[in-house]
This record gives C-alpha cells, structure tokens and sequence, in this order.
C-alpha cells in the first residue's frame, strides 16, 4: 500500500509539473521508458510523447508546426500539424476513418492498411496506418477547438518492423487536449 501510494504522489507531483491531470500522466508508453519524452505544445493545446534524441525542428508554415527527424536516418520523421478549420466543425464531418484513410493513401501513391477511430477524453481521434513499396506512415488525426490536429510518423517500408513500436507509441499517445 505504502509504495502505490508513493507512486500515485510522485504522479501526481509529475502531474503538477507538466501541467496534466494525474490520469494524464503516464509516464510513457508501455516498452518506451527511456526512449521517449512528453511534448506540449500549449499554444496550440495539444501533447506527444517524442523520441528523446531525435533533432527538432520548429515550425516551416504550411509544412509543420514541429517536426522530429532520427539523427542516423532523417527519413524516420514525426510530424504534428493544426490547421484552422471553421468553428463547430467535428472529426466525424472528415468522413469515416475508411474513407479519410482511403483518401490519404489515394493521394500519397499507398495502401491504406488500417483506419479506426477512438475517443480520448470525449475528443474522436482517427488512427489511420497507409504503406506503399518505399514508406509507412501512420496517423492520428483529430478535429477539436477549431483546429485539424495531425500527428503523422513517416519510416522507410524496409525499417518499419524495427521503429514500428517506437512510432506508433509516440503517435498513439498524441492528444488535442491539455
């Protein structure tokens, strides 16, 4: 009892630093410990977890707002963009996640692999996973607070099956809310 309840303290004072309700505070994505780090981005009013040694770059308008690119191979990118869309406007009014995905992967040259939807604290998110011969990407993609949120992680098809657990953990825990 005495060491759930240290840990529930030490969330909580986790908590309390960044920011988050204790709920919130995960510590990382299970697998992940020491190979990721929490983002916020409060301006824009959402949060990542981020590959700690991967380079940052900030925002290049009508490309990204951050961007984080692998030291050794600059191809593995994750990226997070909002773009304004008009007030009242919902992820449901993109389409369902099939079709959104089968959009995407139309206009990116792949395959669309997998779409789903899920809800994070009452905020629908659709997890979209496309691949062609040459890239995978995955997706979450979210409309919330007048904004389109996307979280996109791009790898080579051939190293998909080494970063797959790092990329998606990072993408899953991608959240329009702070």
């Amino acid at each position: 009892a005495a060491l759930a309840q240290t840990v529930s303290v030490a969330a909580t004072a986790a908590a309390a630093l960044v920011g988050v309700e204790p709920a919130l505070a995960v510590i990382a994505p299970p697998g992940l410990g020491g190979l990721v780090e929490i983002y916020k981005d409060i301006p824009k009013g959402y949060s990542i977890f981020r590959p700690k040694d991967w380079n940052q770059f900030d925002a290049v308008p009508g490309e990204y707002d951050i961007k984080w690119q692998d030291v050794i191979n600059p191809i593995e990118s994750i990226t997070v963009v909002t773009t304004p869309v008009s007030k009242g406007k919902t992820t449901a009014d993109l389409g369902s996640p099939e079709a959104v995905g089968q959009k995407l992967a139309d206009s990116r040259g792949g395959k669309l692999i997998a779409a789903a939807s899920k809800s994070v604290e009452n905020i629908e998110i659709y997890v979209i996973e496309l691949a062609s011969e040459r890239k995978h990407q995955y997706l979450a993609l979210s409309v919330a607070k007048s904004k389109l949120y996307s979280a996109t992680a791009n790898c080579p098809a051939s190293r998909w099956s080494k970063r797959e657990k790092l990329l998606r953990g990072c993408i899953d825990s991608f959240v329009p809310k702070l």
